[in-house]
């Protein structure tokens, strides 16, 4: 009967129209199906018709987004997932970091701590010529690989929610990685002690890693167990409570240079910053994210962990813990193509820091 009436809908211009409506609802039902699939997954429930037609409308049109880039993208996959209902305005709120190190209120010169700088491979009088991004060249024949996790150094993936406090979570996460590495012990220290007493930072509505780290140079961090996480601003608390972990130095990055961040990860995880409010971080599933669309004409949005790097196919990748839960990304890790003598796909080369620590 289906064949049949596929059939008649491409000969017969009598039917025409009722087989255009029969494809529109077909298209509907299918449509509301895969919208209901996502709300029982991710316990969506919208109290009104207008809510649910407003967010359905998101769904769909992320949703051709993501299509569309799966079709021209084979390095990676992305996925119809939490954000998928989200509006650009609530994104944006979540991201959380208040512009890169080239638009508003870097450290103080006295808080900077040192630069590190890295040796170029490519692209000078005395290295190589950089190979083109599409020369089809063999890539990289080194498969060294540091993955922190390996040795227990990194803490179990985290979720601020809807608190524009990334900046804290980048902090907090590669402090506890240089402690554990200097002591053995891993600590979840308090990302609220930050959103609530960092004065340079604005709580939920944003701030930077590096200044996070220079608050830890002033001012002990104690446990999340005595401070714990409400993802909301609240008035500071951290008096009486017994601090943990305090920095001693913060190191920054050169920007662009693989060679800095390499040098850097083999110490320990690192924060980096990231233009992450686009299809491509946001939907983010597997793979490699290797286009440089990614980031392209915008500013550094978020802060993460950079917790490793390695090769794959050919392809260096930096790996990298975010903090949107395990229900994002590879269950909430990614990767990030490595580029020598580029601003970094989604900009991770250009704001990096990482901590050196002590006992409080």
């Amino acid at each position: 009967m289906h064949h049949f009436s596929r059939a008649l809908c491409a000969t017969t211009a009598l039917f025409g129209s009722e087989c255009q409506d029969r494809r529109v609802l077909v298209s509907e039902n299918a449509s509301e199906t895969a919208f209901a699939n996502h709300q029982a997954k991710f316990g969506l429930n919208y109290k009104t018709k207008e809510e649910h037609r407003f967010r359905k409308a998101i769904f769909e049109s992320h949703g051709r987004q993501i299509d569309q880039i799966n079709k021209e993208e084979k390095d990676f996959k992305l996925v119809r997932n939490k954000f998928a209902t989200w509006t650009d305005e609530e994104i944006q709120d979540m991201l959380g970091k208040r512009g890169g190190p080239e638009t508003e209120n870097p450290p103080e010169p006295e808080e900077s701590g040192r630069l590190l700088k890295g040796k170029p491979t490519c692209g000078t009088k005395r290295t190589p010529p950089c190979p083109d991004d599409n020369d089809g060249g063999d890539g990289p024949t080194d498969e060294a690989t540091v993955d922190w996790r390996t040795t227990g150094s990194v803490s179990p993936v985290k979720d601020q929610g809807g608190c524009g406090s990334c900046w804290a979570f980048g902090a907090t996460t590669a402090i506890e990685s240089a402690y554990h590495i200097k002591t053995g012990t891993l600590y979840h220290l308090s990302e609220q002690q930050l959103v609530d007493c960092d004065t340079s930072c604005y709580g939920c509505s944003g701030g930077w890693a590096v200044n996070s780290m220079n608050y830890a140079r002033r001012n002990a961090l104690v446990l999340d167990s005595d401070y714990s996480y409400r993802g909301r601003d609240q008035n500071c608390q951290v008096a009486g409570k017994t601090g943990k972990v305090k920095t001693t130095n913060v190191v920054t990055l050169e920007v662009n240079s693989v060679s800095a961040m390499k040098t850097a990860l083999d110490k320990g995880p690192i924060a980096m910053g990231i233009a992450a409010g686009n299809s491509y971080v946001m939907y983010y599933e597997s793979g490699i994210i290797n286009t440089t669309r990614c980031g392209k004409n915008a500013r550094i949005d978020h802060d993460l962990t950079a917790i490793g790097y390695g090769v794959e196919n050919g392809q260096e990748y930096w790996l990298i813990q975010n903090q949107w839960g395990t229900d994002w990304g590879d269950r909430g890790f990614m990767k990030i193509a490595a580029k020598e003598n580029h601003y970094g796909i989604c900009k991770v080369q250009m704001d990096n820091h990482y901590a050196e620590v002590m006992t409080a």
